[in-house]
């Protein structure tokens, strides 16, 4: 199916693509709308538009609507009660797996690596992480070079590494253990 200003897949792809999820969820109004959404989560979709892309009727869009917003997979971007502006809520957690089985879905038949670019990309540079550096460094071509390695953890745990080191700051210098040493650099 094509949208207005959307790109036209061709044929032979539209075919492929033509149950949700490779079929492996089934086939439903839901699966349909989801699907739209988890191909383009970055842009906005009007009901007119779902209903195009997915060739549903007016109740079964309104109905795959309505169940991936009380999951909080999609929201309602528009006040326009009339003519509401739908997007991929990029916070959830269930479009993020679903995105994944999409991609998953997509290798198996293709033979690409799309799921390994994503775990890849998920796990990131937008991770927090801890570096842990040997010092003194050397200096090296006029730069000061150090050894060190870099963690990588979930943002609970830099939440949870943050309040006790924290603590323990607190502690030592309440027991007036801190002391402060010049760096140079």
């Amino acid at each position: 199916m094509s949208s207005p200003g959307r790109k036209e897949l061709p044929k032979s792809i539209e075919v492929v693509l033509d149950k949700p999820f490779d079929g492996l969820l089934g086939d439903t109004a839901e699966l349909r709308v989801l699907q739209e959404i988890v191909a383009d989560p970055h842009s906005n979709y009007t009901h007119r538009e779902l209903m195009d892309l997915t060739g549903l009727s007016d109740p079964s869009v309104r109905r795959g609507i309505r169940v991936l917003i009380d999951h909080g997979i999609i929201r309602n971007m528009s006040s326009a009660r009339r003519s509401p502006l739908y997007r991929a809520n990029l916070d959830s957690k269930k479009l993020t797996a679903l995105t994944f089985l999409s991609y998953a879905s997509l290798d198996d038949r293709s033979g690409s690596a799309s799921m390994d670019d994503a775990v890849r990309h998920y796990c990131g540079r937008r991770d927090p992480y801890i570096d842990f550096l040997e010092l003194p460094g050397v200096k090296t071509e006029g730069k000061m070079m150090v050894d060190g390695v870099r963690v990588y953890m979930s943002r609970a745990t830099a939440k949870r590494l943050g309040e006790v080191l924290q603590e323990v700051l607190k502690k030592a210098s309440r027991d007036g253990r801190p002391k402060k040493r010049r760096v140079s650099p």
